[in-house]
């Protein structure tokens, strides 16, 4: 049987962007559920921002010590234990997915936990459930493209989702897509010991930077010991006796443990039910949004990722304020 509950405003999503705006709209006065169908904190908290700075940190420091001979410090060995920062890492997650938990409390905003999607005007499916609400905040976020021709075995072809979770290193890893993410990537593995390549279809990396913020990073990796090929494709990938063989646009075959995609995002407004009140979107599957993140239809925002703006977590979050407070 359905049940049928009314809230002046629903929020789909409870990542930066989702949650801050729970947490406004309660401060003036409205009465808010949130829907979430994985861990509180969205992408950033789980799957991004915070888990790899916590992994970062771990890294920094190792390539602090590897260098202190240019302060004139010497030090005798490094090690580190990869299973220890790793449940170091997931601490810091469930610290902040409980101080999310308790803000929501603290603000009496209802938190609904199930894939809900959109069903028809001012309601909200949920397994059956129907909630509905005077105003609607889209907030699912996006996730990391996957390149469809490559073998689909997630321990062996991966992308950050998983990377930030692994429970053993590679000994080497090639990175597809040389941007923020695969460069980032690259800087935390290497102080891991891990043998790092990058492979880089555009020219150079960090292709949507100034050329010579690029250029000066692939300085600084060729001096670290990671390998860049930029202006190269990946044209084959094949899995052997465990370990994958990736043929390259010029010619030479790099033989790695693992591979990370980092080609990018993508929005997560599949199978959200926007047909059912005729949201529009845009080739990519990101929807259109005003300057008042409304949507084509009255009542329906879209804040974060999702409308495809500014896929960072501070512009998801100052989306949430502005679009509550129209």
């Amino acid at each position: 049987m359905n049940e049928k509950q009314l809230f002046d405003i629903a929020i789909i999503g409870a990542g930066p962007g989702g949650y801050v705006a729970a947490i406004r709209a309660a401060q003036l006065g409205a009465k808010v559920a949130i829907f979430e169908k994985s861990y509180l904190g969205g992408t950033c908290l789980n799957n991004g921002c915070i888990p790899s700075k916590a992994l970062l940190a771990s890294a920094e420091l190792i390539h602090k010590i590897h260098n202190a001979d240019s302060l004139n410090i010497s030090v005798d060995g490094i090690t580190f234990d990869w299973q220890k920062i790793q449940q170091r890492k997931d601490k810091v997650l469930q610290s902040l997915r409980m101080g999310i938990d308790r803000l929501f409390k603290a603000n009496k905003i209802t938190v609904f936990n199930g894939e809900a999607k959109l069903d028809g005007s001012n309601k909200i499916n949920l397994d059956g459930k129907i909630i509905t609400a005077k105003r609607i905040i889209i907030a699912v976020g996006s996730q990391p493209a996957r390149i469809p021709s490559l073998p689909d075995d997630k321990d062996i072809i991966a992308t950050s989702d998983e990377a930030l979770h692994w429970s053993s290193l590679p000994e080497s890893l090639l990175i597809v897509g040389g941007g923020v993410i695969g460069c980032e990537f690259a800087c935390m593995m290497k102080e891991f010991n891990v043998d790092v390549v990058i492979v880089e279809m555009l020219d150079e990396l960090l292709p949507n930077l100034d050329s010579e913020l690029g250029l000066t990073l692939r300085k600084s990796f060729k001096k670290r010991g990671i390998k860049c090929c930029v202006s190269t494709k990946i044209e084959d990938v094949k899995i052997i006796e465990g370990k994958v063989h990736t043929t390259l646009s010029d010619g030479q075959t790099i033989i790695t443990d693992r591979i990370l995609v980092a080609t990018g995002r993508k929005p997560n407004t599949k199978n959200l039910g926007l047909e059912s009140v005729n949201i529009n979107m845009n080739n990519k599957g990101f929807i259109n949004v005003d300057d008042n993140l409304q949507t084509n239809v009255k009542g329906y925002y879209c804040i974060g990722d999702a409308n495809g703006r500014a896929l960072l977590a501070h512009a998801a979050s100052a989306q949430g304020c502005i679009a509550v407070e129209n």
